[in-house]
């Protein structure tokens, strides 16, 4: 024997000491390394957090804060908030609202509203805030609130504010005023034709054909903006006497969609009606602001679902797994563990890899990009990610340079990872076909899994226009992506599996 001069020195018992030694220690060595990519992986989720343009706070079910990126500690001139309960941070008036909201979150309520933060020097923050309750194996833990700054959507919306007021001070018919307002104002007489107009409303009127709208002696019912909007009826009830108020819109000749609020007030002499004023006043950056705002939150709302609910999912699989393997008492269970984690593991990166990329669609150059590598590197890629038996059939008519860049590969590998995750059988087949159409590059890529019903795929659609949670990072990235390069995507309804049809200029 190696260890000793006699020959057979070393007993059957001996010999599977040893052996069970051997593979204590590989199991050590294997759990190290495990715990080495856990860390990893968590400085670089970190990393990712710590890199939003949002404020992050995360606390304990008291409410006392455990974590806070720099962004929300930026804001709050603090340079560690780690310790502090959320009733410091918060304007004393609005602290009643913070408690009722707080109430609700052991019980798994989502909310979001805004709210103001005070700062270390005094100053006062208006935010939106998205607060998302965390939880641990059913226990509440705390929660986590990704905070908005409003402070530039605040001023502009202060300042439109007052110009409304301005606008609702008149009291004089004018004409000097009138004629340099700036908004459109109209006489119209008790038969509902135009008496004047100042330059503005002419303007405004005029807007869909690009030029200025002469519209005296016209019936106001009759005029182009007014039927487009289907509101004609409503100027009978100026004769009863009854203000009207409407917003209504039209699309410019550049192609732009216009905002318009729109008033009626009625003139009488005596009981009879004799006329009345009509002021429209363009009301477009206003509701750009309040789109703006719209989608600040929802985009807040979306990443405090992303990182407390999906990480949360993915850290619970990671601790059941860990669990399991320190409690297994086979290889076999062990193996199976590892694998777990390993997936885990994959998942979480491909997650934060996500969320960076959409950090940073909008500063990515469009260039001439090659299609046909972006494909093969894609299907390269999935087929390294899964451990599944997985077949792709090309056909690729030609060579494709479209205006893209990298985050291509991101569409394709998303597109075929639900085409894996959906097909429940081996091996998984995809098919893969192209075509050139009116300046178009059309991939379509046909699986036979479950699909995806006409009811599914409507949802589909129209969560991505309203950021609904229940979209998904993947369908969201790839909306995005393609948002980026001009082009879109497709579901197609075909009668086994799913067909996408990515199109991107070429």
């Amino acid at each position: 024997d190696a260890e000793s001069k006699e020959l057979n020195a070393f007993s059957e018992e001996d010999k599977k000491l040893l052996e069970t030694l051997a593979s204590q220690t590989a199991i050590a060595i294997e759990n190290a390394r495990l715990f080495r990519e856990l860390s990893s992986l968590k400085e670089f989720n970190e990393s990712i957090v710590n890199s939003l343009n949002e404020g992050i706070w995360v606390e304990d079910e008291k409410g006392f804060c455990t974590y806070a990126n720099p962004k929300i500690r930026k804001m709050l001139g603090y340079e560690s908030l780690v310790g502090k309960h959320w009733k410091e941070i918060i304007v004393p008036e609005k602290i009643s609202r913070m408690e009722e909201e707080t109430k609700t979150r052991r019980y798994g309520r989502r909310s979001s509203y805004e709210t103001v933060l005070l700062t270390n020097s005094g100053e006062r923050i208006p935010v939106i805030v998205s607060a998302t309750p965390l939880f641990e194996k059913g226990k509440f833990i705390g929660t986590m609130g990704v905070f908005v700054d409003i402070r530039e959507q605040k001023k502009i919306e202060e300042s439109l504010k007052k110009s409304e007021r301005l606008y609702r001070s008149l009291s004089e018919f004018n004409k000097k005023l009138l004629e340099n307002s700036p908004v459109g104002i109209m006489n119209i007489n008790k038969e509902m034709k135009v008496e004047y107009e100042n330059p503005e409303m002419r303007r405004i009127l005029g807007l869909p054909f690009g030029k200025e709208l002469d519209t005296m002696g016209m019936d106001i019912r009759e005029i182009p903006l007014i039927k487009e909007n289907e509101i004609s009826s409503i100027f009978d009830e100026l004769r009863k006497g009854k203000e009207i108020s409407k917003e209504i819109s039209s699309i410019s000749v550049s192609g732009e969609r216009i905002y318009l609020s729109l008033k009626g007030v009625s003139l009488f002499k005596g009981f009879k009606f004799v006329g009345a004023i009509v002021i429209v006043n363009d009301i477009t950056e206003r509701k750009r602001l309040e789109q703006q705002r719209e989608k600040s939150r929802k985009e807040a709302e979306f990443y405090a679902d992303v990182l407390g609910h999906d990480v949360g999912n993915i850290n619970q699989i990671i601790s059941g797994h860990l669990y399991l393997l320190e409690n297994a008492k086979d290889e076999e269970t062990r193996k199976k563990n590892v694998e777990g984690i390993k997936k885990a593991i994959m998942r979480s990166k491909r997650l934060a890899e996500n969320i960076k990329a959409l950090k940073t669609i909008k500063d990515r150059k469009i260039e001439k990009f090659d299609l046909n590598k972006s494909i093969e590197r894609s299907i390269e890629n999935i087929k390294r990610y899964s451990d599944r038996v997985i077949e792709v059939k090309l056909n690729i008519d030609k060579k494709y340079y479209v205006k893209a860049n990298d985050l291509l590969d991101k569409v394709f590998f998303n597109i075929f990872e639900n085409a894996i995750e959906y097909t429940f059988h081996d091996p998984v087949i995809i098919n893969v076909r192209t075509e050139e159409k009116d300046g178009f590059c059309n991939v379509h890529i046909h699986d036979y899994g479950m699909g995806i019903s006409k009811e599914k795929r409507e949802d589909i659609l129209k969560n991505l226009e309203t950021l609904s949670k229940r979209t998904g990072m993947g369908f969201y990235l790839i909306n995005k992506i393609l948002d980026r390069f001009n082009g879109k995507f497709e579901i197609k309804d075909v009668e086994k599996g799913t067909e996408i049809v990515v199109s991107i200029p070429v």
